[in-house]
Order: structure tokens, then C-alpha cells, then sequence
């Protein structure tokens, strides 16, 4: 009836211009028509001024959602002469005053622009409109015909994409900038997050900044998460920029180096120190969920089963591997300077103690094995040592420690007074598991004590020649068992 069901030169796909379109149903010289108007001529021209083309059921004779009272009542004479379109105060700011002597907010410190100059109908419309307080369109299309810089935001505040634009400002004035309706930040923010607000008060640790939104946030939106005029990291910089300085010269921690301060941080306030999400470690494994103590194994270091991650990484950057706060060898040496005072007073060091590389044979958080080495001792000792195993297992026999990797049970892990970094000098070492006061060992060594034998100046401590592991080359009266030769046997006993 009204639109061309695939195309048409006029908007909306019309039959003919609009008002050609209205009078084609309702005749403008009507009676009922004429006595709805007062009398004042149609032509069909501005229906929809006051008319919703499709209908609005809750007003009379489709009248848009905001309609003038004089409109609504169909008293067009209260502004317009007597059947006429013209107006009776001769121009439009007059006649709206006639009856709106003071509009609210025209004496305040701001006023909206056109307010002085009763501009009224650059945003009303004198007889009916779309939305309250009888504006030309909703508020957003509105306010932008003004404010273009907001047209094409597609990313902002609520209120703003939803075009309610009145809900922070005035539409004619205030003692505010920006005509808001109160003070900007926290007093005008909490009339509608007053969840947030309630929780900077309550919390024990509260950022300053949380008291006026606006130093981190835009009330309408710049296309960046939460409303931020910038990226975290550039926001937290103002105020912190030692910490920027720091994170320059080292490699940054992922959520750092992504500007997420917020990952780890509550930007209005927290229950814990710095601002953190959680306590202490408890914020680094809600990430770092393979660290969770339950997760590293039965053997854990101390730092991590106490959660205090802190203790040895730095959470924003470091110029060291894993965010370690110096090196390795220093942060071990915070808790065990005693492992370095006992390496200063020994004769022999491991080599890898002596170079500080720690990390080389031990895990920092923990594992399955034995003071947290990297693997059952065996397999450490034998990523330096595979040469010593080798030649072992060639000989006819190999020592039971060796065969069961249990290398600690005669050496020492990280220093020692003795050249092989033995745990003491043979033969005490040997007797910890051959007694030198058997029958047995007597026999064997043709009834000597042995409490003061070289037991390696016969034997090799890996594994040898026969089942007594002797060295491969034997003197021949010994390997005839004729110490008689060289020994008085009787003196010796």
C-alpha cells in the first residue's frame, strides 16, 4: 500500500514522496481531519514529524513515543495562529518561551550552546519525536549530528552505544564540565557501578587513583578494553615509571610484555599487598599450574611448598633465565650460604659447585628424586661420568654401588678433603660395607688386620680384574698370594 515491493526512487522504497503517501489514504480536508489539526492546512509534508509511519500502540492516532502536551491534546492553537501555520510569538525560541520562561540548568556555571539563544528546535522537535524530552531523533543520533567524533564509535561505554547519552549528561546545563550530571569520576560513575565502588571501599589495600575514574578511563570509549584511554602498561607508567625503566633492561615477564598489568594486579584495590589478585604465590600458579605444589612431586623446595614464589623470581623482568632475580648460583646462595662456606674450607670442589651451576644436577622446585636432582643420581653422575661407568662394566666385575647408580654412597655430591671427592679415605670408606674384622676378610687377606691397608693400591674402586675387582696389572708374587716375598706376615699381624 505505501512502498514498491522491490525498489523505488524515493526513501523507504515509497510509492511516491511521503506526504503523497499519507494523503493518499487520509483526506487532509476531512472533517475529522481538519478538527484534529485545529484547522491549519495539510499538506502531507511533516506527517511523520508527529506520526510513527508503522504505528506506536501506546499513543492516540499513532503519535511518536514523545509528543508535546499540545500536541497530544491536539491543541495547536496554544503556538499557532488560528488555522495557520504561522507562529504566534513570530518565531520559535519565543514561542517555546511563552511558556518555558526558565529551562532547568540555563543558570547554572555550563550551559549546553543554544540554550542562551533559545536554539530549541536544533535538538527538539516542537510537536513529537522519537524519544523524551520530545527530541528531534534518539539521543544518539542527536547528539551526534554535533559530536562526531562519537558517530563511528563501535567500541564504548554502554550508555553510549546504547545512545543514552542523558543518562551522564545534562541537556542544558549543570555546574559540571562537560554539562555531566555530577562530578566527574566516582560520584558520577557509582550511580551505576555501585558494585565497584562498594568494593574500593571495602578493600584493605585501595589504589588512589580508583577515587577518580576519569584519570584511566573515557566515559565514552577509545575502541580498548574497559574504557581504557591506553594500554595498562602505558596507564600503570604514568605513576610508575621506575618500573617501566626496569622492565627495559631485561626480558619481561609475558603479562608485562602484553601490557596485562591487570593479570596480576586490581587496578581499584585488593585485600593483599601491591594490589595482587591473589597472595603471593598464589597469583603465580594461577597461571603457573605446573608448579602447584601438588603438582611438582614428593620432593619439594621449601620456597615453592610455602608458595614464595617471590622469593627467588621477579615478576616484571629480569636480565637473568626464568625471571630469576640474580643468578642461579646467587639466588641458591640466599638460603644455602652454608653450602658456600663449606666449599671455601674444603680441599676439593665438584666442578659444578665451584662454577655455581646448580641448576646443572639439582631441579629448583622439586621432583621424585633425592635432593631434588634432576634424575636418580646414577643418570646425574653419568652426564659428566660415562667414561667411568663404561670402563667399569668392561671389567669381570663391577662394583655393587656402581651397578645400582648409588654413586652418593661413596662420593661426596659437592665438595670434599679428598682428591675423588670421597666421602672418607679407604680403608674406613671400604669398611662401611666389607668389615675389616671377619673371618672372611681375615682369610683373604692372609689374617692382616687391615685397619691401616690402601684398599685401592689392589683393588679398583669401580670394578675389576676377577671377583675381588683387582687392578688389571697384579705384581706376580701377589698374584700368586706369596706376600711372603716382600712381607714379614708374622711382624705384620
Amino acid at each position: 500500500t505505501c512502498h514498491r515491493p522491490h525498489g523505488g526512487s524515493d526513501g523507504g522504497m515509497l510509492r511516491q514522496v511521503e506526504g503523497g503517501v499519507c494523503l493518499s489514504c487520509h483526506d487532509s480536508g476531512a472533517g475529522a481531519m481538519s478538527a484534529a489539526h485545529d484547522g491549519i492546512p495539510l499538506n502531507g509534508d511533516r506527517c511523520t514529524e508527529c506520526h510513527a509511519s508503522h504505528g506506536q500502540a501506546d499513543q492516540h492516532a499513532s503519535l511518536r513515543l514523545a509528543a508535546h502536551p499540545t500536541t497530544r491534546d491536539g491543541n495547536c492553537n496554544a503556538c499557532h495562529e488560528e488555522a495557520s501555520t504561522a507562529l504566534k510569538a513570530g518565531d520559535a525560541g519565543s514561542t517555546c518561551r511563552s511558556c518555558h520562561e526558565s529551562v532547568p540548568g540555563e543558570d547554572l556555571a555550563n550551559t549546553h550552546m543554544g540554550v542562551g539563544e533559545d536554539m530549541c528546535l536544533e535538538c527538539h522537535n516542537p510537536h513529537a519525536g522519537p524519544a523524551a524530552p520530545v527530541l528531534r531523533d534518539v539521543p544518539r543520533v542527536t547528539c551526534t549530528e554535533c559530536h562526531t567524533d562519537l558517530s563511528e564509535l563501535r567500541a564504548g561505554h554502554a550508555p553510549v552505544l546504547a545512545g543514552q547519552c542523558l543518562d551522564c549528561h545534562s541537556g542544558h546545563g549543570s555546574d559540571e564540565e562537560s554539562l555531566l550530571v555530577a562530578a566527574p569520576g566516582r560520584e558520577l560513575c557509582e550511580t551505576c557501578h555501585e558494585d565497584k565502588a562498594a568494593a574500593i571501599d571495602e578493600a584493605e589495600v585501595p589504589h588512589a587513583p580508583a577515587e577518580m575514574c576519569d584519570t584511566c578511563h573515557d566515559g565514552h570509549g577509545t575502541g580498548i578494553a574497559r574504557l581504557l584511554k591506553a594500554r595498562q602498561d602505558q596507564l600503570c607508567a604514568e605513576c610508575h615509571q621506575e618500573l617501566i625503566d626496569e622492565i627495559s633492561i631485561g626480558t619481561p615477564h609475558a603479562p608485562v610484555a602484553m601490557g596485562a598489568c591487570s593479570s596480576c594486579h586490581d587496578p581499584h584495590g585488593s585485600e593483599h599487598e601491591k594490589l595482587l589478585l591473589q597472595k603471593g604465590g598464589d597469583n603465580c600458579l594461577s597461571c603457573h599450574k605446573n608448579h602447584v605444589p601438588d603438582a611438582i612431586g614428593e620432593v619439594k623446595h621449601e620456597p615453592v611448598e610455602w608458595k614464595l614464589c617471590l622469593s627467588c623470581h621477579d615478576p616484571h623482568s629480569s636480565r637473568h633465565g626464568s625471571l630469576l632475580k640474580a643468578p642461579a648460583e646467587e639466588v641458591c646462595l640466599g638460603c644455602h650460604a652454608s653450602a658456600m662456606r663449606d666449599l671455601e674450607a674444603a680441599e676439593v670442589a665438584h666442578r659444578p659447585v665451584a662454577e655455581g651451576q646448580c641448576l646443572q644436577c639439582h631441579l629448583p622446585h622439586g621432583g621424585t628424586n633425592l635432593a631434588m636432582l634432576r634424575r636418580p643420581p646414577q643418570q646425574v653422575c653419568l652426564t659428566c661420568h660415562q667414561d667411568i661407568h663404561d670402563e667399569a662394566s668392561r671389567q669381570d666385575t663391577v662394583h655393587a654401588p656402581v651397578t645400582r647408580g648409588d654413586c652418593l654412597k661413596c662420593h661426596e655430591g659437592h665438595q670434599s678433603n679428598l682428591p675423588h671427592l670421597e666421602r672418607k679415605a679407604p680403608p674406613e670408606l671400604c669398611a662401611d660395607c666389607h668389615p675389616l674384622t671377619t673371618s672372611l676378610f681375615r682369610e683373604k687377606h692372609l689374617g692382616l688386620a687391615g685397619t691401616d691397608m690402601d684398599c685401592l693400591s689392589c683393588h679398583d674402586k669401580h670394578g675389576g680384574k676377577g671377583r675381588g675387582m683387582l687392578l688389571p696389572e697384579v705384581h706376580v708374587p701377589f698374584n700368586n698370594g706369596d706376600c711372603s716375598q716382600c712381607h714379614d706376615l708374622e711382624e705384620e699381624k
